[in-house]
C-alpha cells in the first residue's frame, strides 16, 4: 500500500515527539534563559514583590521562579485566604504571556515559589503544568 505508514511506526514518531518535549534543545535552551535570567535578578516587580532567582530542572522539565515578599503580603494567613485568587491570576497571566509560551508548548511544569521578605519562611508555591491545569 504505497503511502500509508504502518501503525507501529507511526506510534514510534508519536512517541519520539512526546519523547522530545522533555529533551534535548528545548531543556538546554530553558537552563540558559534561567542562567541569562538569573543575572538581571533581583529585580523588584512592585513595592512589596521581588524576583529572587529562576531555575530549570531538566529531569523534571520544570521552571521554578522564586520571590520574596514584603509588606502586607509578606503574611501566611493573608497568603492561605487569597491562594486561590492568586494561583488563577498568575494562571491567566501564564496562558497570555509570550515569554512563556516555549514553556507550554514543550510541556514545563511552572512553579511560582514566594517567601517571606522578613524572615526564612516559605508562604506559597504555585504550581502549573500546560496537561494538568489543577496543578495546585
Amino acid at each position: 500500500m504505497k503511502g500509508h505508514i504502518p501503525v507501529s511506526l507511526f506510534m514510534l514518531f508519536v512517541l519520539l515527539v512526546i519523547a522530545g518535549c522533555g529533551s534535548g534543545s528545548s531543556t538546554d535552551k530553558f537552563a540558559l534563559r534561567a542562567e541569562r535570567e538569573n543575572k538581571t535578578f533581583p529585580q523588584r516587580l512592585n513595592d512589596s514583590i521581588t524576583v529572587d532567582s529562576t531555575t530549570f530542572d531538566k529531569e523534571n522539565n520544570t521552571v521554578s521562579y522564586y520571590y520574596s515578599v514584603t509588606r502586607g503580603l509578606d503574611d501566611p494567613s493573608i497568603i492561605a485566604a487569597e491562594y486561590v485568587n492568586i494561583w488563577n491570576g498568575l494562571n491567566r497571566a501564564i496562558q497570555n504571556a509570550v515569554e512563556m509560551k516555549d514553556y507550554l508548548v514543550a510541556g514545563c511544569t511552572i512553579r511560582y515559589i514566594y517567601y517571606s521578605g522578613s524572615t526564612p519562611e516559605r508562604l506559597a508555591e504555585f504550581k502549573f503544568n500546560p496537561f494538568n491545569d489543577d496543578a495546585r
